[in-house]
């Protein structure tokens, strides 16, 4: 990689891990909000995405690989994150341009297609849901949310954000070192 390469990396994602841990905090402009959950699909009720394929998962994968850096992503969280990213339009269009692109395909490629406005949207919340789970909240959702700026896509996903590493920390609500309650009893190796 290149040091540009690692430059550009590292800017978005320091951005995008500050705007998913702002959970609550605020608003950030984000394009590409969540849908409500009672209103997923188009205008007739049906699922929007049916063309997402085996092989746009496959797709996805590769580009969350380039986005987050990470190459070890769970794919079970994907159909939670396909259902949550509500631009399903810029979705396939970044995903059919980016199967596209010459092998290997990789940032410096991908580079060029975020810089749409549409592509980079939905790159930011590819990237925001892999590293918090979270989605930015929508105006119908705000009732249910009336102090939230973001909300979880799914408890797993939450839990399971690339952030908590990156952090070193673990996500509000969860015991880091066991279960519920470790901190009440003395460390295992005080009592050997």
């Amino acid at each position: 990689m290149t040091d540009t390469t690692l430059l550009f990396r590292r800017r978005f994602l320091k951005q995008m891990t500050a705007a998913g841990l702002a959970c609550g905090v605020g608003t950030l402009g984000i394009a590409g909000q969540a849908v409500a959950a009672q209103s997923h699909g188009d205008e007739t009720g049906g699922r929007s995405y049916e063309w997402f394929t085996p092989e746009y998962e496959k797709l996805f994968m590769e580009v969350s690989d380039i986005l987050t850096g990470c190459s070890d992503l769970d794919t079970s969280l994907v159909p939670v994150f396909i259902e949550n990213i509500a631009d399903k339009k810029s979705l396939r269009e970044l995903l059919t341009r980016f199967k596209a692109l010459p092998l290997p395909r990789n940032l410096e490629r991908l580079k060029p297609l975020l810089c749409q406005c549409h592509l980079m949207a939905v790159a930011k919340v590819i990237t925001q849901l892999w590293y918090t789970g979270t989605v930015q909240i929508t105006a119908a959702e705000n009732k249910l949310y009336p102090f939230a700026a973001y909300r979880p896509v799914s408890g797993t996903a939450y839990l399971e954000g690339i952030a908590w590493d990156a952090m070193r920390a673990h996500p509000q609500g969860q015991c880091g070192n066991g279960e519920y309650g470790y901190w009440s009893a003395p460390p295992a190796c005080a009592n050997s």
